[in-house]
Order: C-alpha cells, then structure tokens, then sequence
C-alpha cells in the first residue's frame, strides 16, 4: 500500500508490530531506549512486547491507524545516505539540509527516530487491533506541499475502504503532525462529502499540537536552532560523546559540535569513533568548513564565537525552511504590535533577518490551514486535543523598539508542556474534547501511560452524536 505513494518526501510506512516488538526483545535499541524511558517505563514497554507476540498480527481488513509525528522526527538521505541523522554524515555534509536552490532530501526507509519516540504508542495501539502506519515527512517543506501528499494518500485509503462498513480509521499526531493532520482532513473535505468522510476516518487524536504555532520559534528565528536541535538528539544518543570525541581528535572541539552530535547506532562505527579514524576527520572537516564560511581564524577552537554559529546556521539553514515560517505564532492570534514579525526589517538588526516572501507565503497557509468543526459538521466531536501543562514555557513575546534596534521579550509561565503553550494550542469548538496532563512535557506525552491510554480511549468511544 505505503509504496504505491511515496515521493521523495512523504513516505508512508506500515509498522509489523510482531517484527518492532521481536526488535525491542532482543535489545537493538536499548540505549536509545534508556535514554527516553525510565526503568519502569521500559518495563512496560517489554510487557506490551510480550503481550503483542502473544497475539495474532492485525487482520488484512483491520482498519487503520495512521500516526503523523512532530518536527524533526523524519530520516532524510541524500542518494541513499542518512544525513539526518548520521554522525559523520551530519559533520561533513549539514549544508545539504538547506532547501536553498531546490534542494532536495529523501524521507529515509529507516524509522529509529519515531520508533524509539513512539514505542509504547505503536505497540499499544497495535493490541487493540489497528494496523499501524507512520506518516513520515520531510519537516524542512512548506506545509502546503506536505498536506497535498497526505491528503491525497487518505483520500486513496477513503476510496477502498467507503464500502466496507468495517471499523472506521483513525489519525493520531503528535506536535507539527496535528496541524497536518487537521488540515488533510479539511482538504478531504474539499473532495468528499463530510457525512461520508467521518465513517471511513473516525477520530483525530492531537497530541501536543501548535494549533496556532509556536511562541518558541522566533526564539529559533532569533539563532536558538542548537537548542532546538538539542531538543531531539539527546533522545537517540547513546551516552555522552565528549570525553571519546576529545580522545578521537587529540583536540578540544567546539561545544555547539559536543552539544549536538548524535551517537552513530552501528557498533563498528562506535569502535572507529574510538579509534579516532573518521570521526577525527569529520570534525576536523567540520570546523575548517565554519571558519572558512565565518572568515574567522583563531588557534582555540573553543573560542570559536558560538553567536556566529548560530548565525550560519540560521540563515543558510533554518531561513530556507518554509516549514518554520509557518510554524511562527499564527498573524491572528497575536497583537497588532507583535505581528510586525510579518515584516522582515522589523526583525532585530543585529542578526539575520528572515525571507519576506516566505513570511509572506506563511499567512497565506495560516489563513487557509481552517478550524474544528462546529456543532451540526459530521466531524464535531471527533477531533481531540491533548495538552501537557505545568511545565516551564514560552507563552507570550513582545516586540519592543530600542535605541539602535528591535528586540523581543519573552515571558515564561506554567501553562504549556516546555514547546507548545496553551494559549496557543487551544482551538475554537473543542474545549469539550480538550484534555490536559500536569507536569507532563512536550515529549512525555507520548511516552507516559495517561495521555496514551486516554489516547486508545478516544479511538473507542462514540462520539457526541451517538450517544
């Protein structure tokens, strides 16, 4: 099914619960595991893996779960190599993930990322009887050009299976993948008639989704970028690298390379790390490239100005992802002061400022991105959202003007899950379908038991209308 639509970035893929569960027994991807997991939680995640090789694979006519997973989740290559993520990959080529001039990433076959992420989700999912798909895409695209390919891959899904009166299908995303999953939906909508829509896809299921965008963007627009990617690759890492990557170089490297550096999965890369072969070679290629680019030389690489970095990176790499144009704070969900973020000369002078065209283009998908259904639509009652809250993040940001220039000032609270604040999630005609989990942070809430058992919960339930 999955191949009959892939492109090179969008990527369908159906996940063998019986294969991912054998995978996780035998231990292949317990340190990536450690690293998300508690021991508890890694307990459960072997008793799901029991408990699904204890039952039979999901029928050929089982209906469907389509999972479409958040920012950053998807393996990108180049001509068959990983480049997203790779470690030597990553070093020698991250200019490649610029989209400047057309360039063009394909979404890997290789799932490490979202399977470790998404384990307990997809093996629970799995026992009640779904067939399970991941939605994976290249994050860096315009929404626009994402929401065509999934839209048209669900409308194939609608077409075989409107006459079979089975189960309906259902949709569970997680961060960016809400918001292009409601808008798949609202596309289809375009194409089917919603009455016969909602009986072929029965529940969306956001988890964590910026409805409305992210506050914390214009910090990434602002050179945070490391942080952000920070935010995914501790995830998949081993252990800490430093201490074997100052062995491997004979040279103390620059902190924005340790900081970011993901640990390479194979066990004989691991051992030529240790040797200092490839590795060595790749860091050194690495920082001869960025001082070149940032014509700075200096004897200390630690020196190495990390405000500089941030700027190469922001502006070859992060201003060339529609993607996080669209993903800023939505134009009418903010003040009228705050909106000048729309105007790219209002950004501070003092670094790169982003592209007007794709500023431009972002409202443009904003405007069309549309919103929950209302009391009478088929679909009311069937999109629901689940919040993390009471952990540390950015809720608001204000656009001040200085003596010289621009800046902003951010403000912090309790009411979000550390990337996406409630102020910006909540959505109009779905404060009933709203639920919320305290102290439970952007990434938990695919991991701990509450959201995702409130998750299986909603796949269940009738809706509003059948009771």
């Amino acid at each position: 099914m999955a191949d009959n639509h892939n492109t090179e970035f969008f990527s369908p893929v159906e996940m063998d619960p019986h294969e991912y569960a054998q995978e996780i027994i035998s231990g292949k991807y317990q340190k990536q595991l450690e690293a998300l997991y508690s021991e508890e939680e890694r307990e459960l995640i072997n008793d799901l893996c029991g408990k699904v090789m204890k039952t039979s694979r999901p029928k050929i006519d089982a209906p469907y779960v389509f999972i479409l997973p958040g920012n950053l989740m998807a393996q990108l290559s180049k001509d068959g190599q990983v480049i997203w993520i790779d470690l030597i990959q990553l070093l020698k080529n991250w200019r490649l993930l610029s989209l400047e001039g057309g360039n063009q990433l394909s979404v890997t076959g290789s799932l490490t990322i979202s399977k470790l992420l998404y384990a307990k989700l997809f093996l629970a999912i799995s026992l009640q009887g779904y067939r399970t798909f991941l939605i994976p895409y290249d994050w860096r695209l315009s929404f626009q050009q994402i929401i065509k390919n999934v839209s048209k891959f669900l409308y194939s899904v609608y077409e075989r299976r409107q006459h079979l009166g089975s189960r309906p299908c259902h949709i569970v995303t997680h961060s960016e993948g809400g918001m292009l999953g409601r808008a798949a939906l609202i596309d289809l909508e375009t194409k089917v008639d919603p009455a016969d829509l909602y009986k072929v896809f029965g529940k969306l299921v956001m988890i964590a989704s910026p409805n409305q965008g992210f506050w914390a963007m214009i910090q990434i627009f602002q050179g945070e970028v490391l942080e952000a990617l920070q935010h995914v690759v501790p995830s998949i890492t081993y252990q800490d690298l430093r201490s074997t990557l100052n062995k491997a170089t004979g040279r103390r490297i620059p902190k924005f390379i340790k900081d970011v550096l993901p640990q390479p999965e194979d066990p004989k890369q691991m051992q030529e790390v240790a040797e200092g072969s490839p590795l060595a070679e790749a860091v050194r290629f690495a920082k001869q490239k960025l001082h070149r680019i940032a014509k700075v030389t200096t004897a200390e690489e630690d020196s190495f100005p990390a405000w500089i970095v941030a700027a190469i990176l922001t502006k070859t790499l992060v201003f060339t992802w529609p993607a996080y144009y669209e993903m800023l704070p939505f134009y009418d969900s903010i003040d009228s002061n705050l909106q000048k973020i729309y105007t790219a000369s209002e950004w501070p002078r003092f670094f790169p400022q982003p592209d007007q065209d794709q500023l431009d283009s972002a409202i443009q998908f904003q405007n069309g991105i549309g919103e929950a259904p209302q009391p009478g639509h088929p679909g009311y009652g069937r999109w629901h959202l689940l919040l993390g809250t009471e952990v540390t993040t950015l809720t608001n940001v204000e656009l001040r003007e200085g003596l010289l220039t621009n800046r902003f000032v951010y403000t912090t609270s309790e009411n979000g899950d550390g990337i996406v604040a409630e102020n910006l999630a909540r959505m109009e005609n779905l404060d009933l379908f709203t639920q919320t989990f305290p102290q439970t942070s952007h990434l938990e809430l695919v991991v701990r038991d509450p959201p995702i058992n409130a998750t299986l919960q909603i796949l269940e339930m009738p809706v509003l209308e059948e009771l």
